[in-house]
């Protein structure tokens, strides 16, 4: 039945206008037949980020402090840190010590100990030996039970948390590779 009144209607066309109407006439039909209705179009119209923000799944999110988007959609930081300029690294006063995020307790890279001087952590004043150290990766944090050895079998863990070895100068005994220090973490 379509069919025939669509025959019926170019029989029509053909009979009383040019070609370049009837042209005109087929092309208006066919596009009005693909044109969505105002709403179907906005169902369709995809959202758009606004001030600096990227499209991440179906979610606007700022790559350069989103945690679950840091840098690159997808790519989260690991517990504990936080994303800033794009890259997870840990919150102020807290530096990233043996893959943990720990307070630093006033430590700074410039009251390392491990040289002459001796600092102790500005805010732990209860723990007689702990010490403001620096990681290799040049993370300051306090350690305690900081004690000179010889060799990497003598930096044992201490109630069952792992210590630091690091390279210092300050140990007295010339055999001595380093000191050993538990980072305190609260």
């Amino acid at each position: 039945m379509a069919r025939n009144a669509f025959d019926n209607a170019l029989l029509y066309l053909t009979s009383q206008n040019s070609r370049r109407t009837l042209l005109g006439g087929v092309l208006g039909l066919l596009a009005a037949g693909t044109t969505d209705s105002p709403s179907e179009a906005k169902k369709r119209k995809k959202k758009k980020c606004k001030g600096g923000t990227t499209k991440c799944g179906k979610k606007c999110v700022n790559l350069k402090t989103d945690s679950a988007n840091c840098g690159a959609c997808g790519t989260a930081c690991p517990v504990g840190q936080v994303c800033g300029n794009g890259v997870c690294g840990c919150p102020a006063g807290q530096s990233l010590v043996q893959g943990v995020c720990i307070p630093t307790f006033g430590c700074t890279a410039q009251t390392d100990s491990c040289g002459a001087t001796q600092t102790n952590c500005p805010l732990k004043p209860d723990l007689n030996n702990a010490f403001c150290l620096v990681t290799p990766e040049g993370q300051p944090f306090c350690g305690d039970v900081v004690d000179c050895v010889a060799t990497v079998a003598e930096c044992t863990p201490v109630a069952g948390k792992p210590r630091l070895l690091l390279a210092c100068t300050r140990c007295d005994d010339v055999t001595d590779i380093g000191v050993c220090a538990l980072p305190v973490s609260a």
